[in-house]
Formats: structure tokens, C-alpha cells, sequence
């Protein structure tokens, strides 16, 4: 009776170490899938991000030169006024801006 009892408790004993070994070996096995399945998702993603990096490139481009193009218009257009208004103030005051040295206009000279 000893015997079958000691011979059930090794029975036990081993069934519940392969149980936990198989356990363990299912979890092992269960994880690495979920690493591999996690490492593909993250590839896709890189992939995917890749792809779009022409994309992003041209969008950027495009908006830089149109920024650029925006900023020389706008210049172009405060020089043209300024230019104008030179000219305005040069038709007002003709002597003013004049540089030294120069020669008085026709109708400037005044005798002493």
C-alpha cells in the first residue's frame, strides 16, 4: 500500500512538473509570438512611415517656395512703394535730396 501510495505521489509530482514545464513552454512559445507579431506590426508601421516621407518632402517644398514666393512679392511690392514715395518727396522738395556737389536744377539758381 506504501508502495502505490509512494508510487502515486511521484506520479504527481511528476505530472505537475511537466504540467509546469509545458505551462511554461506554452507562455515561452505564446510570448515570442506576441514579440514576432510586435516586431512585424512595427515593420509594417516603418514601412508605411517611409512610404510617406517622399510625400512629406514635396509637401514641404512646395509650401517653402510658395512662402518664398509670397516674401518676394511682398518685398517687391514695399520697394515699389518706397521707391514711390522717393519720388513723391523728391518731386516736393527737389534741393533737399539733391547730393552736395551736385549742380542746382535750371529754375534752383538763386544769386547772392
Amino acid at each position: 500500500m506504501y508502495c502505490l501510495a509512494a508510487t502515486d505521489n511521484l506520479l504527481s509530482a511528476a505530472g505537475l512538473d511537466a504540467g509546469v514545464t509545458a505551462l511554461a513552454n506554452l507562455d515561452l512559445q505564446i510570448h515570442k509570438g506576441s514579440a514576432n507579431s510586435l516586431d512585424v506590426l512595427r515593420k509594417k508601421w516603418i514601412q508605411a512611415v517611409d512610404a510617406e516621407v517622399p510625400v512629406i518632402r514635396d509637401q514641404f517644398t512646395l509650401a517653402i517656395g510658395v512662402q518664398a514666393t509670397e516674401v518676394t512679392d511682398q518685398l517687391t511690392d514695399n520697394l515699389a512703394q518706397h521707391r514711390e514715395q522717393l519720388r513723391e518727396s523728391e518731386r516736393s522738395h527737389p534741393r533737399a535730396h539733391r547730393p552736395t556737389g551736385e549742380p542746382d536744377a535750371p529754375g534752383d539758381h538763386h544769386p547772392a
